[in-house]
């Protein structure tokens, strides 16, 4: 994974049209509605095989909670269905973008293979200010490759 990843997500997941105008950081999310924090939820290995050079292909899934925090008006039907069409845009757009090869890559080798989906959108809390913390996680599959011999 290249060190400015979650830069280069949070800039590509700021070009999507459901996220207009909301404020997106990583770790960190504001008490404000229309702002929104991606939190790493940590890398598993799937599957992993050696050659008999040495070199290692490693298939990992990293799986990240976007978090948003949304104007929440108890009982608004209207503001209800606008915030749920948002998360449904969200969700489609991640799957677009990345069939088409425009989401951010993880791994070094297959990019072919790589995908990023988001899925298990939901309310996670509201709170009596107006807003409410609404989630979705982003699942990436990717292949990492590497040599698992040492020179001296």
């Amino acid at each position: 994974m290249n060190e400015t990843y979650f830069e280069q997500l949070l800039q590509w997941l700021a070009r999507c049209p459901a996220l207009t105008g909301i404020d997106l950081r990583v770790d960190d999310l504001p008490p404000a509605a229309g702002t929104g924090a991606l939190f790493p939820k940590g890398v598993e290995q799937t599957d992993r095989w050696q050659n008999l050079l040495g070199q290692v292909t490693a298939r990992q899934k990293m799986q990240l909670v976007l978090r948003l925090n949304l104007p929440f008006v108890p009982g608004d039907a209207n503001l209800s269905a606008q915030t749920a069409r948002r998360l449904l845009e969200l969700q489609a757009w991640v799957a677009e973008q990345s069939a088409a090869g425009f989401a951010p890559q993880l791994g070094n080798a297959d990019p072919v293979q790589e995908t990023l989906t988001a899925g298990a959108a939901r309310l996670e809390q509201a709170n009596d200010e107006g807003s409410a913390v609404y989630t979705v996680t982003l699942t990436a599959h990717y292949t990492m490759k590497w040599s698992d011999t040492f020179e001296d």
